[in-house]
């Protein structure tokens, strides 16, 4: 609203009108006769109204012009709100224009991203891939490399068991000579053959006599015998061998009622020997078999009935 007050009309001559006009009502009301007649009561009657006209007027007057000047701030106040009403609707058109930019923008940038995370997923496909790849052909390499060691590990380990089973059957040939010197000179150098291949891990096993047979690391001429609850060993006829702690060849042994009935000849010794030493596949590593006929025994114990021989 505006502070701006009214302008006032003067009153003073309106009320020097009304005072006039009552003035000459009391005139004609004094200067009449009584009774007093009907021109005459007109006359006070307009003077009366026309004073009281007189002195309403300005108030009138006064009050329409408050009314309007009322109106008029009402109107400046109406117009100064549409103004700030045109203002918030410039406002809001250019955040609308600034937030179509920013979509626009953000759609761009949304874009942009799919496109690089598609490309980084493919590249990290790719390079998995090619990872994959070069693992693949390194284990492939270094499985045929292992396979080879294995097969050379496994053909030098059959050359020193057949080199030993050689050596024993040689000191088995002296021992039968019944020649002494030459039971010791054979004595001797089968000890040192065996001493020389227990530096690499491989042990020669022989079974005492009256031991107990034990199937885990003692075998049969007859590998389809079976022997009998608490059978005993009277002899071993063929070494077993040991190969870093574990068992790689059974002891081939004679039972006791075996050796009652006649013992076992050159030829059937060298036949059995061939026959547990005969196969075609490396040795995979310590603990596997290097015989393919023959399961893998337990790994050695000091505690268990076969012991090594010096």
């Amino acid at each position: 609203m505006s502070q701006k007050p009214a302008p006032k009309i003067s009153k003073l001559p309106f009320v020097i009108t009304d005072l006039v006009c009552l003035a000459a009502a009391l005139g004609i009301v004094w200067m009449s006769q009584v009774p007093i007649g009907g021109a005459a009561i007109l006359a006070i009657v307009a003077c009366v109204a026309l004073g009281a006209w007189a002195c309403v007027t300005p108030f009138l007057r006064d009050h329409d012009m408050a009314v309007r000047l009322a109106e008029s701030d009402n109107l400046h106040d109406t117009v100064r709100q549409i103004q700030q009403l045109k203002d918030v609707a410039t406002a809001v058109q250019n955040a609308t224009a600034q937030w179509h930019i920013l979509q626009e923008n953000a759609g761009q940038a949304a874009t942009a991203m799919e496109k690089m995370a598609t490309q980084l997923g493919n590249d990290a496909r790719n390079f998995a891939q090619s990872l994959q790849q070069s693992n693949d052909a390194e284990k492939t390499a270094l499985r045929l490399e292992l396979d080879k060691r294995k097969r050379a590990e496994g053909d030098w380990l059959k050359i020193l068991v057949t080199m030993l089973d050689h050596t024993h059957a040689l000191y088995q040939a002296g021992v039968r000579s019944g020649q002494a010197p030459v039971i010791a000179q054979l004595g001797s150098f089968q000890a040192a053959c065996r001493d020389v291949v227990r530096r690499v891990g491989l042990v020669a096993v022989e079974a005492r006599a009256g031991e107990l047979f034990n199937p885990a690391t003692h075998a049969l001429t007859d590998p389809k015998q079976v022997p009998p609850a608490g059978a005993t060993i009277a002899a071993t006829l063929a070494t077993g061998f040991s190969y870093q702690g574990q068992f790689v060849r059974p002891v081939l042994v004679a039972l006791t009622g075996e050796a009652a009935t006649g013992s076992v000849g050159t030829e059937a010794l060298a036949e059995d020997v061939q026959r547990i030493s005969a196969t075609d596949e490396p040795v995979a590593d310590a603990g596997s078999e290097l015989f393919a006929d023959e399961t893998s025994p337990p790994p050695v114990d000091d505690s268990a009935e076969p012991r090594p021989v010096v």
